[in-house]
C-alpha cells in the first residue's frame, strides 16, 4: 500500500491524501538516529509531498502530529513552509497537535498532506510496456547515510521537473521495501509476470528512507533527454 490515496467526497470532489511517519529519529536520548529536528521535518515533508505530486494531487493543507518537544513546533512549521514554497505551494494551510502531556523517550513526527486533483495518467494514452524504459533517479539511502550522502538523493527541483515531463509516465517515490519491489508491482500491473531479476548501478533491494530515490517509467525513445535532465542521478534498470 502506498502512502497516497484518493477519496471522493459526497459532493463529488476528489480529495488526495498522503502521509508519512517517523520515529526514533531526532535529538532525544532514546533516538536511534541522531539528527536535528529541522532535518527530520524536512525529510518527512519531502516524502509526503513527493507522494502527493507523483500521484497528481495539488496540495492545499498540511496536518502535523508532533511527538518531539513542544518548542520544536516552530521549527517543523518553518520546514513545512520551506518545502511547500520550493515546490510551488506557498499558501498551504498548516494545522496539527503536539504531545505535551507525556514526556516521550523517542522523537516522533507524523505529517499528512491533503489536496485535490486527478491522477497524472488521466486523459493520457499509456504506451505498451515494450515502449517503456525504467530507471532509478537518486540513490536508495536510509539512516545515517541520508545525512552523510544527501547529495546522492534525487533533488526536489529535479523531481518536480520529472512530474511535469510529458514523456515520464510512472513516478514512484522509493519506500522501505526497495525499488525492486516497486518495479515488480509496476510490471505486474501491466499484466506481465517478471521473468528476470532487475539490476542497476544502485542497490534495488534496500530501503529508500525519505524517498531518497524514485522509480520512473518513460518513453524509451526519450531516454537521452531524461538522462540529460538527471545527469549522474540517472540509473537505468535492466533485466
Amino acid at each position: 500500500m502506498r502512502n497516497f490515496q484518493y477519496a471522493d467526497t459526497p459532493a463529488g470532489q476528489k480529495i488526495a491524501i498522503s502521509s508519512d511517519f517517523a520515529a526514533g529519529i531526532g535529538e532525544k536520548e532514546g533516538d536511534k538516529v541522531k539528527c536535528s529536528y529541522d532535518m527530520l521535518a524536512s525529510m518527512t515533508m519531502r516524502v509526503v509531498f513527493m507522494e502527493m505530486l507523483s500521484g497528481g494531487g495539488s496540495p492545499f493543507a498540511v496536518t502535523i502530529a508532533n511527538g518531539c518537544y513542544e518548542n520544536t513546533w516552530g521549527t517543523i512549521e518553518k520546514e513545512v513552509a520551506r518545502t511547500s514554497t520550493a515546490l510551488g505551494y506557498p499558501d498551504i494551510v498548516v494545522t496539527g497537535s503536539t504531545e505535551s502531556n507525556i514526556e516521550l523517550q523517542e522523537s516522533s513526527l507524523g505529517i499528512t498532506v491533503i489536496g485535490e486533483g486527478n491522477s497524472r495518467m488521466a486523459g493520457r494514452e499509456r504506451p505498451s510496456i515494450d515502449h517503456l524504459g525504467f530507471a532509478v533517479i537518486g540513490e536508495p539511502l536510509s539512516g545515517d547515510d541520508v545525512l552523510e550522502l544527501s547529495d546522492h538523493m534525487v533533488p526536489l527541483h529535479m523531481f518536480k521537473v520529472l512530474v511535469e515531463h510529458d514523456h515520464v509516465w510512472d513516478i514512484v517515490p522509493g519506500g522501505s521495501k526497495g525499488i525492486a519491489y516497486d518495479w515488480q508491482r509496476l510490471i505486474e500491473r501491466e499484466g506481465t509476470v517478471p521473468e528476470d531479476i532487475p539490476f542497476s548501478t544502485v542497490n534495488l533491494y534496500v530501503s529508500c528512507g525519505p524517498s531518497s530515490a524514485i522509480l520512473i517509467s518513460y518513453d524509451k525513445h526519450k531516454e537521452d533527454e531524461i538522462y540529460q535532465l538527471c545527469g549522474s542521478h540517472f540509473h537505468p534498470i535492466q533485466t
